[in-house]
């Protein structure tokens, strides 16, 4: 969320103090960053990223990972 995203985007369904990493791939499957998260807090894109479509992985200990697909404007 928001998606499209312009500045920076949030994932949906995290709880609140879940923490993992957040890695984000161009539809090639070229690692674009990479960061770790707790929660639903804001991650920033601006000057990361240009405009397209990009996977986004979620990575929690243990757990399945979780992921989807980012416009970003």
């Amino acid at each position: 969320f928001p998606n499209p995203a312009r500045e920076f985007f949030t994932l949906r369904g995290l709880k609140a103090g879940e923490k993992g990493t957040v890695t984000v791939y161009s539809l090639s499957g070229q690692l674009q960053f990479s960061c770790a998260i707790s929660g639903s807090e804001p991650i920033d894109i601006e000057g990361r990223l240009k405009p397209g479509i990009y996977i986004v992985e979620f990575t929690e200990r243990e757990k399945p990972r979780k992921t989807g697909k980012l416009i970003v404007q």
